[in-house]
């Protein structure tokens, strides 16, 4: 069956941000630090403010005047001694100290983007550069250390292991770069006095409850609307600074207010991933087999603490630390910490590929210096279908899964018995061949608050509202499909309906953790169930 959405989209007929039309809109750009870190002494933009083409030029203060609070993490952990979470202040325009290159000091507002960009480069801002720090084990900027196991039992296992080996990687930051950069468009309804933002997202109500508080307005003020999305790979997940300043200036200005950024912008600006810095070791017994696992890992904040990025750096990476292997002992420090970097944030796999990235090389290492076949040696290691369910070290636990039957058919696919062969023939001929394996655990569709609702219009077809977001996943095949087989129609004849506040149920789930299916497929079922329920006393009529 081909995907429904595929003929809109490869046809130019799908409907982007910058596709929605605005004739009376004002155009936004920002005024961004080049510095890493410094001082702001003085903002001069009285030359800008006296253009007959500009609208508005506004600072910090003139959106602290205007009521705009902070923007927060909305997933805080405290440090395991209770040590509460800490983040440095940020607001939607810097106040006083610049943290990152790409930090935003000023908004300038035009008639037009032409306009805009030429009284955005006669804005004059004084800077007195600060002192730099872009490594996390370097950060005395400390935001939690989460400490989880047993390092007594931990340290007794190394004590009479047969082996103990360790291994330092650097999981290098990332930049997500979507076709589509983000963007917003801001407007303020005066007789009402509610907004509405029209902005890319994975899923429009926790774009609303972020953007909500930074505007410092109760969320049933604020409409949040998603057309189509041109990737995100996490990084449309959460809300920035510009989504609250184009409200707050279609406030201040009376029009609507609408932003894109650059291709540079979204390099400097949207939220990055990985960047651990991460020791480990393992102690095992004289046959392999796995007595403890002791690992410190510093994970890189950026400059201040994204909306969920806790969620990655310390919750995603401890959940799956030990990865698909038996290991009785755990000894897991894990040091988040800021620098004057970008912000980091979900991306592909949120914390879970890092660890297991980690473990993987480990398990590699511990190959080498015991002189046993790595896939041995993994297979030796790896949790059985008859221990489930498994609780791990880290306090989680498996339900199923059968590992080692999974690595046998990857092996058996890939013809492993025979690579060696394969390898000497490779040399003979003057190439070099490798053979790579990683074991991946990833935990999906964990922590929802998903609503679906299922209707029936009136021409009989049916309509399915989610709060998740297609990003290109193919939510409008995937839903459609699900829903049609559940009921016994054709899949054509679903509508589905996501990306808008106002339609939706009061609350939904946003699209991320590989988890569209397993939540919002759960959650529709249910509503369809519900639906029959509802129609069999008028179907006895």
């Amino acid at each position: 069956m081909h995907r429904f959405e595929d003929e809109r989209l490869l046809r130019g007929a799908s409907r982007y941000i910058e596709d929605l039309e605005h004739s009376d809109a004002l155009y936004a750009v920002f005024v961004r630090s080049p510095h890493a870190h410094a001082h702001l002494r003085r903002i001069d933009a009285g030359s800008v403010r006296a253009r007959a083409d500009v609208r508005g030029v506004f600072t910090a203060e003139d959106f602290l005047a205007a009521g705009l609070q902070p923007l927060r993490c909305v997933r805080p952990i405290d440090s395991s001694d209770g040590t509460p979470f800490s983040a440095p202040t940020r607001h939607t325009l810097a106040l006083d100290t610049v943290r990152f290159v790409g930090d935003p000091v000023a908004m300038v507002v035009a008639t037009s983007p032409t306009a805009a960009l030429e009284a955005f480069e006669e804005v004059e801002v004084d800077y007195a550069p600060l002192e730099v720090v872009l490594n996390a084990r370097e950060s005395n900027e400390v935001a939690v250390t989460h400490v989880l196991g047993d390092a007594v039992e931990v340290e007794a296992a190394f004590e009479h292991a047969a082996h103990v080996v360790g291994v330092e990687r650097i999981n290098n930051r990332v930049s997500a770069l979507p076709l589509e950069t983000r963007s917003a468009i801001g407007r303020y309804d005066s007789e009402t006095d509610s907004y509405r933002l029209d902005t890319q997202s994975q899923g429009v109500h926790l774009i609303r409850t972020l953007v909500a508080l930074g505007l410092g307005v109760d969320e049933e003020r604020l409409r949040v609307v998603t057309p189509d999305v041109g990737g995100s790979f996490g990084m449309k997940l959460v809300s920035y600074p510009e989504q609250v300043a184009v409200l707050a200036a279609a406030r201040l200005l009376e029009r609507p207010v609408r932003w894109v950024s650059t291709r540079s912008e979204a390099l400097l600006t949207a939220t990055q991933g990985r960047d651990h810095i991460s020791t480990a070791e393992l102690a095992l017994d004289g046959e392999g087999r796995i007595l403890a696992l002791r690992c410190v890992t510093y994970a890189n904040l950026g400059a201040y603490a994204s909306s969920l990025t806790t969620s990655s750096s310390v919750a995603g990476f401890a959940r799956t630390v030990v990865n698909v292997y038996r290991i009785p002992a755990l000894d897991l420090t894990i040091r988040a910490a800021y620098t004057h970097t970008a912000p980091t944030d979900a991306f592909r796999g949120a914390g879970k590929p890092e660890s297991v990235h980690l473990m993987e090389r480990l398990i590699d290492a511990a190959a080498r210096q015991t002189g046993i076949d790595r896939m041995t040696l993994r297979e030796r290691n790896l949790i059985s279908p008859d221990e489930m369910p498994y609780r791990a070290a880290n306090k989680v636990t498996w339900d199923c899964g059968d590992f080692p039957r999974a690595l046998r058919i990857a092996l058996d696919e890939a013809r492993w018995d025979g690579f060696e062969a394969r390898r000497k023939g490779s040399e003979n001929a003057g190439r070099r061949r490798g053979f790579g394996l990683g074991c991946y655990l990833h935990t999906a569709g964990a922590g929802t608050n998903e609503t679906s609702r299922v209707a029936i219009s009136s021409d009989g077809s049916l309509v399915a509202y989610v709060g998740q977001q297609a990003i290109g996943q193919g939510h409008e095949t995937t839903f459609a499909q699900l829903l049609g087989e559940h009921l016994g129609i054709e899949a054509r004849r679903v509508m589905l309906v996501q990306g808008d506040t106002d339609r939706l149920a009061p609350r939904g789930a946003s699209t991320g953790g590989s988890a569209s299916l397993q939540v919002a497929g759960t959650t529709v079922l249910r509503a369809a169930d519900r639906l029959i329920e509802q129609l069999l006393p008028h179907a006895a009529d």
